[in-house]
């Protein structure tokens, strides 16, 4: 009950705060709090004048608010042009253009944006700990007013502010540009704008809502990496024409030969079946490509985890740097269930990787043995393998022992907070320790570098 009722209070509190801000200025919120001390020291009528002061500057705030209120009418449209991916920590940069349907010269107006309602649900906010939270006091930890901001921060994708409008002619149109930074990787979604126009004495804003419902893209930070040279050589690879085609020694036509139990069909060669009334097969030269596999390690206890979103980081840089590589690419991790997609020319390409990595959550609900299965049962498929590892636990350390005996060349990535006290075992076999890498949070990329 009294986490329901903190809940709904920080719910009401915040959205108060937000109409606030957004209705009125700087210098209209000062006039407010100078009307707010003159109401209280000029009680006292007689021995005062402060009440004279707060007669003024009330009557003033109050034509504000009416002009604000009923007399701000517009009649304007807005059309937004996105680009389809933005990156996190990264400039966005798009257009938008407006359009003034009245026969009146439209300036002084801003806009901000409507976006995503960062408020946390009630079961976020009761399930989800803030990191270091262990360490407050006792009330901090119960009234949850810490982690409620924190949660905020981390659901805001872009900073709510207003920007400029130029200004507009009669019946006319103009453009303007807009940049924003993305704070995070996901989707950015837009419901429409708000338009303001301050009142004649700068205290208050009209607002005027117009609807225009978008998204964009937000792409995972990536970081430089050195020219890679990936363990592992080509493989045959079965009913692999089409993807040898483009990446690997392609099934180039050899002869015909009679039909084999098991034969593909679709290799039949029909004039000469019809002709010798038998089928005849074509024969293909094998085909052989290098398929990389990139493992990403998203089990974790906490719902937002900077080690997993620079993990998440990591990966996607290794998506970058290998489609510029002869090389397929698998990605494997696990959500609600165990996930695998391929990606690299003759298959869905690299930005259908990215996508999806935009938008991949932690598992907090299974162990890292659930990723094993998925891992060996295509483990015949690659030439190399990739992990990228929130931890070096026995489970962890028994996949890459497991891709190791079996003699899948792997590079081996760690994401850690802080540096350890002691440098990690890599452990068995022998020889690994060169395609075994720590790399500290803050540190990324120069970790990366040694590559």
């Amino acid at each position: 009950m009294l986490k329901s009722f903190l809940y709904k209070s920080y719910r009401f509190f915040y959205t108060s705060d937000q109409r606030r801000r957004r209705r009125f200025t700087l210098a209209g919120l000062v006039l407010a709090a100078i009307v707010a001390i003159t109401a209280i020291t000029g009680l006292d009528t007689h021995s005062t004048l402060v009440h004279q002061v707060f007669t003024l500057l009330l009557s003033v705030l109050l034509l504000s608010l009416v002009w604000s209120k009923f007399l701000a009418r517009i009649d304007i449209a807005a059309t937004r042009h996105l680009p389809q991916y933005a990156t996190a920590g990264e400039p966005l940069v798009y257009r938008v253009a407006f359009e003034n349907r009245t026969a009146k010269m439209q300036t002084a107006l801003s806009f901000y944006e409507n976006t995503t309602d960062p408020r946390p649900s009630l079961e976020e906010l009761l399930s989800v700990k803030e990191p270091g939270e262990d360490k407050r006091n006792v009330w901090d930890r119960n009234i949850l007013y810490y982690r409620w901001l924190w949660l905020i921060s981390k659901r805001r994708i872009i900073d709510d502010r207003f920007h400029a409008v130029p200004d507009l002619p009669a019946n006319g149109r103009l453009e303007t540009r807009v940049e924003v930074t993305p704070r995070s990787r996901g989707y950015l979604h837009f419901y429409g704008f708000e338009i303001a126009r301050t009142d004649p004495f700068g205290l208050c804003r009209a607002l005027f809502s117009i609807p225009a419902p978008q998204k964009v893209i937000v792409l995972p930070k990536r970081y430089r990496l050195p020219r890679l040279s990936l363990p592992g050589a080509r493989r045959h690879h079965a009913r692999g024409v089409r993807l040898a085609a483009s990446i690997g020694n392609y099934g180039e036509f050899v002869s015909l030969r009679d039909y084999r139990p098991g034969d593909n069909l679709r290799q039949i060669h029909w004039k000469s079946s019809a002709k010798r009334n038998e089928w005849i097969i074509k024969e293909y030269q094998e085909e052989f490509y290098a398929r990389q596999a990139l493992i990403l390690d998203t089990f974790s206890t906490s719902a937002h985890s900077d080690r997993f979103e620079e993990a998440v980081s990591i990966a996607a840089s290794f998506v970058c740097s290998l489609q510029t590589q002869e090389s397929l690419l698998d990605l494997l991790f696990v959500g609600d269930r165990s996930y695998r997609f391929s990606s690299g020319r003759g298959t869905a390409s690299y930005d259908h990787l990215l996508e999806i990595l935009a938008a991949v959550q932690t598992c907090r609900d299974k162990t890292f043995d659930a990723i094993a299965a998925p891992v060996f049962e295509h483990m015949h498929l690659f030439s190399g393998c990739i992990c990228v590892l929130l931890a070096w636990d026995e489970p962890r350390r028994a996949l890459v022992r497991g891709l190791k005996d079996r003699g899948v060349p792997i590079l081996v990535i760690i994401v850690t907070e802080d540096d350890p006290s002691a440098p990690l075992d890599p452990g068995p076999p022998k020889g690994f320790e060169k395609d075994f890498m720590v790399v500290k949070i803050g540190r990324i990329e120069e970790g990366l570098a040694r590559l």
